[in-house]
């Protein structure tokens, strides 16, 4: 007995032991840093690696649209379709801890949301665990022939605009059960001293609600008459939500009309791009008033915009 106990034991050790050995090969690992300081040099080169400007495609999205410089999207279309090199810019490590707690407090309203109602109403673009079963829309009720599982799995559903070339990805859409209109409801986050002296929507949340709105017309749906922003904080706060409702009236609407004739001239001149024509260089915004304006200063395209005279 004794001795297949401390063989038992022996064996229960061994796993361990065996890592303590691998971790000792440098050769395994494939690199010689052990260094106290190891851990948080990888992930700040990770998180301070530059990335690619947002700008130049041939889509626009929706929140792009709201902020829109036709010149900056003009340089930089232009400079894609000629094979030249992507504009970078540097990221701080704490950028990108505030968008992933962002994109975190987003996921986690939605799906309790979701679990609340049982995917009841909500749209998306759904798929079971083996990915086998999917429908675009409301969440389906039958059972995956292959996992047998549900198609519970939400992915974000996404709204387009081929002739303007809008699109977007609404936070959440639901469809409303007493007259099935979808109400677009967006879900921003904020740290808790914006949070306490928040008393109505940011005006740039409605518009990009609003415009939602207007795509989901667009798209097949019929859209609710108000939209939903509704706000979490992202620090402790003993009531971390707030939701304000906002009605599209006269007003908005026609604030969005503006925004869709923007992106009507701009498809215009992708296209025009895309076949090689003559593409004058639209005006710069009055914000932009020099190279060393606030705006101008972080735009990707500010050396091109200001070396033309046009």
């Amino acid at each position: 007995m004794l001795e297949t106990t401390e063989q038992k034991r022996a064996e229960e050790e061994l796993p361990v032991a065996s890592f303590r050995r691998r971790s000792r090969s440098q050769d395994e690992v494939g690199h010689d840093d052990f260094s106290d300081d190891h851990f948080i040099k990888t992930v700040m080169s990770m998180d301070s690696a530059p990335e690619e400007f947002r700008t130049g495609s041939e889509y626009i999205h929706v929140s792009g649209l709201i902020d829109y410089c036709a010149r900056k999207e003009s340089l930089a279309f232009s400079g894609r379709q000629v094979g030249a090199s992507p504009r970078m810019r540097k990221v701080m490590a704490a950028e990108r801890i505030i968008w992933a707690i962002g994109r975190a407090v987003e996921s986690h309203v939605r799906s309790q949301f979701v679990e609340g109602t049982r995917g009841e109403g909500v749209i998306g673009e759904w798929s079971c665990k083996c990915g086998q079963l999917t429908r675009r829309g409301d969440m389906p009720r039958s059972l995956c022939g292959t996992c047998g599982e549900r198609a519970n799995r939400y992915g974000e559903f996404t709204l387009r605009d081929d002739i303007r070339k809008v699109v977007g990805n609404p936070d959440l859409l639901y469809s409303r059960p007493d007259n099935g209109a979808v109400r677009v409801i967006e879900i921003k986050s904020m740290n808790v001293t914006q949070y306490k002296e928040l008393a109505a929507p940011v005006a740039h949340h409605v518009l990009q609600a609003a415009c939602y709105h207007r795509l989901l017309g667009e798209n097949g749906f019929t859209p609710d008459d108000t939209v939903s922003i509704f706000y979490a904080c992202k620090d402790f706060h003993p009531k971390p939500y707030k939701e304000f409702h906002v009605t599209i009236d006269d007003h908005l609407a026609a604030r969005i009309d503006d925004l869709f004739e923007l992106a009507s001239k701009r498809a215009e001149w992708v296209e025009a791009h895309k076949s090689g024509g003559c593409v004058v260089l639209p005006d710069r915004l009055d914000a932009c008033s020099s190279p060393t304006s606030t705006r101008a200063k972080s735009c990707p395209e500010c050396v091109g915009c200001f070396s033309r005279n046009s």
